[in-house]
């Protein structure tokens, strides 16, 4: 809970690291999830990592499944709703990426929820939906 207005005002304003948001028709900036598809460290760590990112808190929700940029069709495992932990915001299918396609996610978000011990810290109220693109984007290959 936060304690006062300056906090609240602070978490209003502070923008959401966005990852996992795939290349779409409506969104031909963001990166394919083929250029992240790779090794990950350790079968537990990715198992951890795949929990993280299903218990993250809803943020944004929309009218209909996502569909899986491999080909797989959309539906509810592909998710219709933005997650977030307070500090990164990610499409709630990301997960299946990562399962059904060994894609990787970067060091820096993987870190990030290492440090917070795999477990999505409580969230007060206040959350800014306000998503900042650039470290995702800055990750794009070029074609």
């Amino acid at each position: 809970m936060l304690t006062n207005w300056q906090e609240l005002r602070e978490r209003i304003l502070m923008r959401l690291s966005a990852l996992g948001f795939w290349v779409s028709q409506a969104e031909p900036q963001f990166p394919h999830p083929r250029d992240f598809v790779g090794v990950h460290e350790s079968g537990h760590a990715m198992e951890r990592l795949t929990t993280y990112l299903g218990s993250g808190y809803p943020l944004t929700s929309y009218m209909g499944f996502s569909f899986c940029r491999f080909g797989c069709l959309a539906s509810p495992e592909m998710g219709s709703s933005d997650l977030t932990d307070g500090i990164w915001v990610w499409p709630e299918g990301l997960s299946h990426y990562l399962k059904a396609h060994n894609v990787v996610l970067p060091g820096k978000f993987i870190q990030h929820a290492k440090g917070n011990f795999w477990t999505i810290p409580e969230i007060a109220e206040g959350l800014s939906n306000d998503y900042d693109f650039s470290f995702w984007l800055s990750l794009r290959h070029n074609a």
